[in-house]
């Protein structure tokens, strides 16, 4: 059981990191978009 808690935690923080990635990249598109 604690070993797959780990393993969903680890898939979980995976995750949110990519999304925060692609957060802050389609925002800085925006800004350029925006800056133009």
């Amino acid at each position: 059981m604690e070993f797959n808690g780990a393993r969903f935690m680890t898939r979980t923080i995976r995750f949110t990191g990519l999304l925060l990635l692609n957060a802050s990249t389609m925002r800085g598109r925006l800004a350029g978009e925006i800056q133009r």
